[in-house]
């Protein structure tokens, strides 16, 4: 039996050795037929094209430049960024309620409500990674003149320090935001000269163009508010002038940074109601947040002066927008 095994083994091995050699002539034959069909040589050209044309310089020069980020240093990124906008909810809307109750006077605390109302706005867009839509960037630049504006407000009207400490986390979580929509969260080499360029001309474009009824509302009430910050600027500028109190010059400041926030919030609604967009809930939210501020306003003015009366009229028609477009999209779900 075991002779017959080993003749057996001696078989298989020739076999082995035999499909072996046949293997490494076949291999012989395919090298010895690309060299000379010519395709070797034509490889070989490519190859040097390719170093002596720059092209693989520029490549390594490129692939140099990008970023690798772990997945937990980006989701460590957003959740700092997140817990920033919850800080300003909870802060601004405190400070918004106290000042209301203090002076019982709505419309006083209606700049930090603003900004508590934007905030929330945000968590939403940083949560499902939306920073870079035109809407939010802009959000967050209110929130930055928002933020400098209520901070030296808060010094000449020796507010309290948490109050400084709100604006202060609000300048730099506008701009970690400003910058992750810019960017991106693996913080790319976006050029931000350029962003502000083309910023700049889509923003021209918002204003000189008005497609439909709304859209032309909104351009009217960004075109008011934004004269109403202007008149509070040369406001200041006078009061800086004389040698006013610091006081009453923080008080204009503090008044300014709701106008500031406004404006930005009616530029970005008239973008919205262009593009027939409205019924987001970001749109919906900021319609909201128009409604009650230019609503106090309203009743801080007389309502049948023309200021007071626009102020009203546009508090219903923002107010009237926000419950539509709820209604639209509670029925499209």
């Amino acid at each position: 039996m075991s002779s017959d095994s080993d003749g057996n083994g001696d078989k298989d091995d020739d076999l082995t050795d035999s499909m072996s050699s046949k293997i490494d002539e076949e291999v012989e034959n395919i090298k010895d037929g690309y060299e000379d069909s010519g395709v070797k040589g034509k490889v070989e050209e490519v190859a040097d094209g390719y170093e002596d044309s720059g092209l693989k310089g520029k490549v390594e020069e490129i692939a140099a430049k990008v970023k690798v980020v772990s997945p937990e240093k980006i989701e460590g990124r957003k959740k700092r960024v997140i817990a920033g906008y919850k800080i300003l909810v909870a802060g601004y809307l405190a400070f918004g309620a106290i000042i209301c109750a203090i002076s019982r006077k709505p419309f006083y605390g209606a700049g930090p409500l603003l900004a508590s109302g934007v905030s929330y706005s945000m968590i939403g867009a940083a949560e499902n990674s939306r920073l870079s839509s035109d809407t939010y960037k802009r959000l967050n630049i209110g929130l930055f003149e928002f933020g400098v504006t209520g901070f030296l407000a808060g010094i000449l009207m020796k507010l309290s320090p948490v109050w400084a400490l709100t604006c202060f986390i609000t300048v730099v979580n506008s701009v970690k935001g400003y910058g992750y929509g810019l960017k991106g969260w693996e913080l790319g080499d976006q050029c931000v000269k350029e962003e502000i360029k083309s910023g700049m001309k889509t923003n021209i474009g918002v204003l000189t163009k008005v497609p439909n009824p709304k859209s032309a509302f909104y351009l009217a009430g960004t075109l008011a508010v934004g004269t109403f910050k202007l008149v509070k600027l040369s406001e200041i500028f006078n009061i800086i002038k004389a040698s006013g109190s610091n006081y009453v010059l923080g008080t204009r400041l503090f008044r300014l940074s709701k106008l500031m926030l406004l404006t930005v919030i009616m530029f970005t609604l008239k973008d919205a109601a262009d593009r027939d967009r409205l019924e987001g809930t970001t749109f919906i939210e900021l319609n909201a947040l128009a409604s009650i501020t230019f609503g106090t306003w309203a009743f801080s003015e007389n309502l049948f002066s023309v200021i007071g009366g626009f102020l009203g009229f546009a508090s219903a028609f923002t107010a009237f927008n926000a419950i539509s477009s709820q209604t639209k999209k509670n029925k499209k779900t």
